[in-house]
């Protein structure tokens, strides 16, 4: 019975924890995260890579293996 009553103490404080947390409107937090996708999208790598004779740890050859 003592593990039951320790789970819900668990849970009371898990929940008094996120009832204290500062919620932000959908509407604020997308035009936000639009916001900075558009600021930091020029240097991101995963759009714009690094040429690849520029790169030094891309694989210059064949596996020699094989």
């Amino acid at each position: 019975m003592s593990s039951a009553k320790a789970a819900a103490e668990q849970n009371v404080a898990a929940l008094k924890y996120q009832l204290n947390i500062e919620r932000i409107p959908a509407s604020k937090s997308i035009k936000e995260l639009v916001q900075y996708i558009q600021d930091n999208e020029p240097t991101d790598p995963f759009l714009h890579p690094v040429d690849k004779k520029e790169n030094p740890w891309a694989d210059r050859g064949k596996c020699s293996i094989l």
